[in-house]
């Protein structure tokens, strides 16, 4: 259950990823897109809680709050992020999360995952650093871009953390606290498209492929708080590991971009960084499963 959550994940995010860049994304006001995706989050939220009945565990709105916050500034930035930069690169930055998860993780880490993590930060230094070959679109913006991703891994850490501690420390609230994270996003989105409310008005309709970016969104929301409560926050990573593969095959198809070798390179970093660190995990699970 745990890996197929995670293959979901993937897909969902590299292919969100790749969407923006063809959703017509720049003419919407980020405030209302995201109201959008916590509405809908929540009307899900909603039917799926009617469904299996209001659990009688301690469901205060109070711990929410940490984690909806910062799921608020990490939805904002990390969709300016993907819009400046292309997906392939967007993935790698983003994987600079791994670092921030460990940092915060109750998980005391081995020297095997210290070591994957010096790997992680070697390969996204080398393609940071030779990006003549960078694939550029018009609304691309890479130091803008890389600025607000890595802004986003780490609230995405600071965030994904918090919500973690309070679902594990529960049984059956998983779509209650989905719906309270949703209606808190609902609030905040409210209160951003206030100030944005001229230019939500003068923007254009809906478009379909706009619609299907929303959705998209949606689905990833949704997956993410069963990985967490079945999984962690530093092993989501891998879902983030696949999902550079994917982007980085896709982003070669749709765009002819042909990267230098050093990105390939850095690549590598990440990928052997990623399984380094992952595969760590599973044995100390095991261990402590026969122990």
């Amino acid at each position: 259950m745990k890996y197929k959550l995670l293959v979901a994940l993937a897909i969902q995010r590299t292919i969100y990823n790749v969407l923006i860049h063809r959703a017509g994304v720049e003419h919407y006001s980020a405030p209302f897109v995201l109201l959008m995706i916590d509405s809908i989050h929540f009307f899900v939220a909603v039917i799926m809680v009617s469904i299996t009945g209001w659990t009688t565990h301690n469901t205060d709105w109070r711990p929410m709050l940490l984690p909806a916050i910062l799921a608020w500034v990490k939805n904002n930035v990390l969709f300016w992020g993907m819009l400046y930069l292309d997906p392939s690169l967007h993935q790698l930055v983003y994987q600079i999360n791994i670092i921030f998860a460990s940092l915060i993780t109750p998980i005391k880490l081995s020297i095997r995952q210290r070591l994957s993590i010096f790997f992680l930060f070697i390969g996204i230094c080398i393609i940071l650093y030779h990006r003549d070959d960078a694939l550029y679109l018009p609304q691309h913006h890479h130091v803008a871009g890389i600025t607000l991703t890595i802004i986003g891994a780490a609230t995405s850490a600071a965030s994904n953390q918090a919500f973690e501690d309070i679902i594990k420390q529960e049984i059956g609230t998983t779509w209650v606290r989905q719906l309270q994270l949703s209606a808190l996003g609902v609030v905040g989105a409210i209160l951003s498209c206030v100030q944005e409310r001229e230019y939500i008005l003068n923007s254009s309709p809906i478009s379909n492929p706009m619609m299907m970016l929303v959705l998209i969104k949606c689905l990833g929301d949704i997956i993410i708080p069963f990985v967490l409560k079945y999984a962690s926050n530093v092993v989501k990573g891998f879902s983030d590991t696949l999902a550079v593969m994917l982007s980085i095959i896709l982003t070669q198809v749709l765009y002819h971009w042909k990267p230098h070798v050093e990105f390939y390179i850095g690549s590598a970093f990440i990928f052997i960084a990623a399984f380094m660190f992952n595969h760590e995990i599973e044995q100390i699970k095991s261990k402590i499963l026969t122990v």
